[in-house]
């Protein structure tokens, strides 16, 4: 290995007036410099450091310790104070340096010494905090801070310090004002966006800016008392102008910069705007080698919550093999884009080398706990859960070594996960875990990862265990820590949350006052994320009165949902898309409005295809396929759901009973065509279906799409048990909504149809 890193304290110096006094007199100007170096060589050695190398005028030199460092460079100008001929400054950092085998060392902590240099005034010595922090316990030593400076160059933010002494120039602060990063008031909560990275270089390296920059704003989400946008609203609103993203986004701070790499080079820009003063707060263009790929992150996390006068939350896990940080990047660039199957293996695979070039990689190893556990209900429960428990106790039981508590909160976070999504068993662990994920949360001053705990909690005592008081309880406990960050956004989502379970457990009223409080609380903050907040509570609306029964006053809140946002010439093509794909059309199809609900899936299928993905199609083309075969269109029919299999072949898709439901109703139609169809390969796909139904409860969540299941397996294979089946979980659905609409259910076509097939074959 020819180089080697490490923290050490870097000492530049260099003669104020060189070149000036070199165009005069050569020999004088040489003359100086020897003077120079025969009195600093001497106090280097002295203070346990090492000199390095002549640069001009200047010198390079590191030392044991920052203390050494500093009280060398005191001395020096001492000794020197009374010669006029020699006007040195000096610049002391405490960073990473990197050690050539040669001798030589360079990387950030010689590039941030070399500017405190520049930046001293004569017969001075500037140091870093970092510096600063470790003589604050010195007799010897007094500093004057010119705040948070900019380091053009270097893409970092630097607090300065001037040292005092008697024979020390002493800086001005007034002087150093330009340059002055001014801080968030403490007295406000922050809130930031952070845009993704541009990628100007080749497109093969879009997963560089777009994996760094997610995990920019996991960073910043865990810093403590802050509000950041997430991923998924930065998304929504990546059409729009500047301006206009900052209105969308409702947040003080956006930060948007660019990364560009260029063969081993990354060139770097950055941009930290505040809304309020409308002013750039920071901006820096600088380069970083190959070699430091894997603290190009936490550079500008330091920076950006230095300037919301935060402090980044540090772990004990660091990065040794940037080639394992850069497959760790493009492996999540794939997960957070996961459409296809072969998305998913490259997933494993990518985050699976990371690993196993670089231990200490916990980001890999969490990202692939994580690939596991979404994909679970896909591919194999049991075998993909018990990995992703495996890995993240791996992680748990280092962490607890090194006492790392993020890493003890975020792992009990995403056990808690795991077990929320197993069965029945595992529900009660999920909530164990969360509370032990909330205290250790509270613990690192993380209200974020504290109120994704209380939510985990809320949601296993709601959906897994049906004990909405408790439920409720956690709920409110996750609003209150949401008031305190000033997350109007997701305290919003929490209430619509909440009147969603109450909807579950027919507490209709309780729900519609949930409902009611969300709507209050967005008028209240019109300038917050207002028209998608708007749209979702009318939306979440429409889903409440189709839980109760009353599918009429469904339509009409998804209609209004639906022209809001285009009163608003809002582009959520993905709002629009999902009111005419599921509500609408889905409700039209309940009732029996075949014709119109044809009409508006054709509507999302004129949509613009670069904005349909292939999920959005695989949906659409299956619920045409189901209403041509309701109409008794069986060719057409067969025509669509075809399409729809085509696709989910080739997509990750997470629903094993969507997967069955499209292969049964393919040969249900052969069936009604007179075409050869796979009776014994239905029979055996089902069984595996069912035993996923019985752990997973999925009947609780999805009885309509199940009694279709049974009756079309009743129609395909001609056993009276599925009808049964069929009519009993229609009518256990039915008693969870609302008396007074269960009669117009039952009278509903398809509904019907169930019940008139039953009373034929079991009544006769």
């Amino acid at each position: 290995m020819n180089t080697e890193r490490k923290l050490t304290a870097i000492m530049f110096t260099d003669i104020a007036g060189y070149t000036q006094s070199m165009s005069k007199n050569e020999n004088i100007a040489i003359n100086m410099i020897r003077k120079k170096e025969s009195i600093l060589k001497p106090l280097i050695k002295n203070h346990n450091g090492t000199y390095v190398k002549g640069t001009g005028d200047g010198s390079l030199s590191y030392f044991n310790s920052a203390v050494d460092a500093a009280m060398c460079a005191k001395k020096f100008q001492e000794s020197i104070y009374d010669d006029d001929s020699l006007n040195v400054r000096i610049g002391v950092h405490l960073g990473d340096t990197i050690f050539e085998k040669d001798g030589d060392i360079r990387g950030e902590g010689v590039n941030i010494a070399a500017r405190l240099e520049s930046m001293s005034v004569e017969g001075g010595v500037f140091i870093s905090k970092e510096v600063q922090d470790q003589l604050v316990n010195q007799k010897d030593f007094d500093g004057v801070s010119l705040g948070l400076q900019s380091l053009k160059g270097v893409g970092r933010l630097i607090e300065v310090y001037g040292l005092k002494g008697k024979k020390l120039n002493i800086p001005n602060p007034k002087n150093y004002h330009k340059d002055k990063i001014k801080q968030h008031s403490k007295q406000e909560v922050p809130s930031l966006a952070i845009i993704p990275f541009k990628n100007k270089g080749d497109k093969k390296h879009e997963f560089y800016s777009y994996g760094i920059s997610v995990d920019l704003i996991s960073d910043c989400s865990n810093a403590g008392i802050i509000r950041v946008s997430s991923l998924e609203q930065i998304e929504e609103v990546s059409k729009l102008n500047f301006k206009e993203k900052i209105d969308k986004l409702n947040v003080r701070y956006i930060v948007s910069g660019s990364l560009w790499k260029l063969d081993n080079i990354f060139q770097l820009s950055i941009e930290l705007y505040d809304s309020i003063e409308s002013k750039i707060v920071w901006s820096d263009r600088w380069e970083e080698d190959w070699e430091n790929l894997s603290t190009i992150k936490s550079k500008l996390a330091d920076g950006i919550l230095k300037t919301l006068n935060l402090v980044q939350k540090q772990s004990s896990d660091s990065i040794q093999n940037n080639k394992a940080y850069e497959l760790y990047l493009e492996a999540k660039c794939f997960y957070l884009n996961m459409v296809t199957l072969k998305d998913y293996q490259d997933v494993i695979r990518l985050s699976k080398e990371a690993i196993n070039l670089d231990q200490n990689l916990v980001e890999a190893k969490y990202l692939l706990a994580k690939a596991y556990r979404s994909t679970a209900l896909t591919f194999d429960l049991d075998k993909d859960m018990l990995e992703s428990k495996k890995i993240v106790n791996k992680i748990l039981s280092k962490a607890k070594i090194d006492k790392d508590i993020k890493n003890i909160a975020r792992s009990y976070l995403e056990l808690s996960r795991i077990y929320f999504i197993g069965i029945s068993e595992d529900w009660k662990l999920a909530i164990e875990y969360a509370k032990k994920s909330v205290k250790a949360y509270q613990q690192a001053n993380i209200p974020e990862g504290e109120c994704n705990a209380y939510i985990i909690i809320g949601n296993t005592y709601g959906i897994r265990l049906e004990d909405y008081k408790n439920s409720q309880i956690y709920l409110n406990k996750s609003v209150n820590l949401l008031k305190k960050i000033e997350n109007i956004d997701k305290i919003i989502q929490t209430y619509l949350n909440i009147a969603g379970l109450y909807s579950d457990y027919l507490k209709f009223d309780l729900a519609k006052k949930n409902i009611n409080k969300a709507h209050s609380l967005n008028k209240l903050n019109k300038d917050q994320n207002y028209i998608y907040n708007k749209f979702t509570i009318l939306h979440s609306e429409s889903m409440f009165y189709e839980r109760m029964g009353d599918y009429e006053t469904a339509l009409k809140m998804a209609n209004k949902a639906l022209n809001f946002i285009e009163e608003y010439e809002h582009e959520g093509f993905h709002y629009k898309a999902h009111i005419l794909g599921n509500t609408l059309s889905g409700a039209k199809m309940t009732m029996g409005d075949y014709d119109n609900a044809l009409k508006d899936l054709n509507k999302v299928l004129k949509m613009k295809k670069k904005e349909m993905s292939s999920r959005n199609l695989c949906w659409t083309f299956l619920k045409i396929g189901r209403i041509y075969k309701l109409l008794g269109k069986y060719n057409e029919s067969l025509k669509f759901i075809e399409k729809s299999n085509k696709i989910i072949k080739k997509i990750y898709v997470r629903s094993p009973l969507t997967n069955f439901h499209n292969k049964l109703t393919i040969e249900l139609l052969k069936k009604y065509l007179g075409k050869s169809y796979n009776k014994n390969q239905i029979e055996k796909d089902y069984l595996k279906i069912e035993t996923n139904v019985e752990n997973l409860k999925i009947a609780n969540y999805n009885r309509v799409l199940i009694f279709e299941i049974y009756f079309n397996l009743y129609k395909l294979l001609e056993e009276k048990k599925y009808l049964e089946k069929s009519y009993q979980t229609l009518l256990k659905y039915a008693e969870t909504i609302k008396k007074e609409f269960r009669e117009k259910y039952f009278n509903y076509p398809f509904n019907k149809s169930i019940i008139e097939e039953y009373n034929k074959v079991f009544k006769k």
